[in-house]
């Protein structure tokens, strides 16, 4: 299930759509509204109330995959009210006039594109947090968290805060400076800074933290414990009051009823395998505040990790755990849990990136020289290498050009960051200074004379789970190869395997074939109770508008933008058959590059069948017979139009030409043609 999924089913109501929306995003939410307030009440209750808007407002929502972020706008706006109430200076114009409200934001390139890989103990962690944190005013702190990490833009912050839009550049601009300013003193201080931008540096450890905090199981114990009042109150609009003996009451039972079901579930080890009982009764009987967080900021003070002394802690007799703390624990992998745990802190995107264009496959004998020297070449070009690839895929490794020589120059810090997911060899100066392999690496830029790649790739992680020892990403591959003006399709499914390195990341050490079938595949291969041919083809269309991973048209073509269909019963079953075009030009005509969808009925719903392969098409006509499409290309050099039949055949595509429909341009045949073949009616989608 993805965020568009969920929010569908929550609109119908459904519990588990509402389940997937609050278990796939509290745990980093609390975080931030902690980050936002530095008190773990108020920052329970600004969740709870949200979440309780947002589920209330989902058909409100545009974009269902974008639920995190807009989620993100809710709380920003919440936590801004909280802070308020007890300073009602803030956020007002007042504080405005201390600020350049005309100030022009520049968008620095020091954003999470350079993620250091930090040394730090989580004691270290934890006070530099807070030393950074506190350099910063607490509008300055709710803008940064909010664009930096929320990824929301800065029109939405002045949205959710009632302020400029200046107002919000200016204090992006100042946080920044009151950032520098502190790392240059705390570096002074005798702080490890690694050389690192204060912006990045402040985010690679709120990551550092959080994941330290998730693989503990506390941030867990808070979500287990919010969970009931909030889903109770799902798309009801009804906040209770947090403070009401009733509500609290309520708390304490959700939150007892979860614990037990955590511990049934196996929830109270971790990825160390050691959460303990106590923790859970703690966050139970006394609540967040009282589970023992060591979050780096408690009041105005850095704490360290305290010793729990709380009488009403529940034992592990009486939570009846039934897993034995030897047995890992398996755990799923959240997309904001990547960055903490794979090394190179790559997200989630960053890993699919490498998965596209790293190497294909590692065996268990590792890779070789070869192997990276191929890795270098594609990731450094990756979709763009080839010429091919759709607007929205591009590198992940910055481009400085071409030097005297015209030796391609990329960023070496990309490069090694992309390649710690998968090696522990690093491109340096001491390694490549001399030219090495015909590579030179000199002032943090690779110098090198890259192939043209001739094919683009893109992979989806469909499943994600890891214990202690071992991570598993299930994934699906597409791969367009392009040969001598052909174009193939592959689709496989695969699974890496990762290990932790000597650091504790995770590192790919195999990537192999999966037996395993991807989420896509399975609903492709799944019938879905009670839906209707017309549901099923709409999931569909709503997939190709919002361009997700398995629905994008990726031919390499010279595509307009627009995107339409039509629906016909290609094969004559009495279920008919959806067809997508994407408009293109080739050879001064405009063609439509076709993706065929079809339904079969089983279980009393509807499965849906996606058609191998795709076709380019001038025009495409009905029949007269009723059987499959026609298609009428014109061959420029002798003006004869020839015309091929499409049908579909034991989910099979094929084409093939018929003789008796050729004719030459403007002849009578053409006329008879068109009048007894009309053309099919496509309807826009984008």
């Amino acid at each position: 299930m993805d965020y568009r999924q969920a929010v569908g089913l929550a609109k119908k109501g459904k519990e588990e759509g509402f389940q997937f929306l609050y278990e796939n995003t509290y745990k980093n939410k609390y975080y931030l509204a902690l980050k936002y307030l530095k008190n773990e009440q108020e920052a329970q209750d600004v969740l709870q109330e949200a979440y309780i808007k947002a589920f209330a407002r989902l058909d409100q929502l545009e974009k269902p995959e974008a639920f995190p972020s807009w989620l993100g706008t809710i709380i920003g706006n919440l936590a801004k009210n909280k802070l308020q109430q007890k300073n009602p200076l803030l956020f007002s114009d007042v504080a405005v006039h201390t600020e350049d409200e005309s100030f022009e934001y520049k968008i620095e390139d020091e954003r999470t594109s350079y993620q250091p890989e930090l040394a730090y103990s989580r004691q270290e962690t934890q006070q530099l947090v807070h030393e950074m944190i506190s350099a910063l005013s607490e509008e300055q702190r709710v803008c940064i968290l909010m664009y930096e990490i929320e990824g929301i833009s800065i029109k939405e912050i002045a949205a959710a805060l009632d302020c400029s839009v200046n107002t919000v550049k200016s204090r992006l601009s100042y946080g920044r400076k009151n950032l520098k300013k502190k790392a240059e003193e705390l570096q002074k201080k005798g702080y490890r800074l690694y050389g690192c931008p204060a912006l990045p540096l402040l985010l690679s450890l709120l990551r550092r933290e959080e994941s330290s905090l998730s693989a503990d199981g506390l941030l867990e114990a808070a979500q287990s414990q919010a969970a009931q009042p909030i889903l109770s109150h799902a798309g009801t609009g009804q906040v209770p009051g947090a403070n009401t003996a009733a509500v609290s009451q309520k708390v304490l039972e959700g939150g007892k009823s979860v614990a037990a079901g955590m511990a049934k579930k196996g929830l109270l080890y971790t990825i160390a395998g050691k959460v303990t009982a106590a923790v859970v009764g703690v966050a139970v009987a006394g609540g967040v505040a009282g589970a023992a967080y060591y979050l780096g900021t408690q009041g105005d003070k850095p704490v360290s990790k305290p010793e729990m002394e709380v009488s009403s802690v529940i034992s592990v007799s009486q939570v009846q755990v039934s897993q034995s703390p030897e047995e890992p624990q398996v755990l799923k992998l959240a997309d904001e849990d990547y960055p903490g745990l794979i090394a190179g802190n790559l997200t989630k995107a960053e890993v699919e990136y490498v998965l596209s264009y790293g190497p294909a496959e590692i065996s268990a004998q590792g890779l070789e020289q070869k192997d990276y020297v191929n890795a270098l070449n594609a990731l450094c070009q990756g979709p763009g290498g080839s010429g091919m690839g759709s607007a929205d895929q591009k590198s992940l490794i910055e481009s400085y050009g071409y030097d005297s020589r015209y030796r391609s120059v990329y960023s070496v810090t990309d490069i090694n960051r992309l390649f710690l997911s998968f090696a522990d060899y690093q491109f340096t100066e001491k390694n490549h200074g001399a030219n090495e392999w015909n590579i030179q690496v000199e002032d943090e830029k690779l110098y090198f004379f890259p192939s043209t790649i001739n094919f683009t790739a893109e992979t989806k992680i469909t499943a994600a789970e890891y214990t202690g020892e071992e991570m598993i990403l299930y994934f699906t591959y597409d791969c367009s190869f392009y040969d001598m003006g052909q174009t193939k399709q592959t689709h496989a499914s695969k699974k890496a395997t990762l290990h932790p390195n000597a650091e504790g990341k995770f590192q790919i050490v195999r990537i192999e074939e999966s037996e395993k079938k991807s989420e896509q595949e399975t609903s492709l291969s799944s019938s879905v109770e009670g839906q209707s041919v017309d549901e099923v083809y709409a999931d569909v269309l709503d997939s190709i508008k919002n361009k997700e991973s398995g629905y994008r048209f990726t031919n390499g073509l010279d595509y307009t933008g627009k995107i339409k269909y039509f629906y016909q019963d290609i094969n004559q079953d009495g279920i008919k058959d959806l067809i997508v075009g994407a408009e293109c030009s080739q050879d001064v005509f405009m063609k439509m590059d076709c993706k065929f969808y079809s339904c079969q009925k089983e279980n009393g719903g509807y499965r849906l069948i996606e058609i191998p392969d795709s076709q380019l098409v001038t025009g495409l006509y009905l029949p007269q017979d009723g059987y499959g499409l026609l298609s009428l290309d014109l061959a420029r050099m002798s003006g004869m139009y020839e015309c091929n039949r499409i049908s579909i055949e034991n989910n099979v595509l094929n084409r093939t030409h018929l003789p008796a429909y050729s004719f030459q341009l403007g002849d009578s045949d053409e006329k008879n043609f068109r009048e007894e073949n009309p053309n099919v009616k496509w309807i826009d989608l984008v």
